[in-house]
């Protein structure tokens, strides 16, 4: 368990890198990028990303 900047619980934690969540769902849409391929590419930059919402965030 950690907890943000602004004392927020953060209890499940990413068991692959450092990343804490303070919703199961959020770590399991986190963990699925350890997994999946970065298939979409940004057409200026070529960086990849592995969900949509990233490379349109990007």
């Amino acid at each position: 368990m950690s907890f943000s900047s602004t004392g927020v619980i953060r209890p499940y934690a990413c068991h692959l890198c450092s990343r804490s969540f303070t919703r199961p769902d959020h770590l399991r849409r986190h963990e699925a990028t350890h997994v999946r391929p970065r298939t979409l590419s940004c057409p200026f930059c070529a960086q990849k990303f592995t969900r949509l919402d990233g490379l349109q965030r990007h």
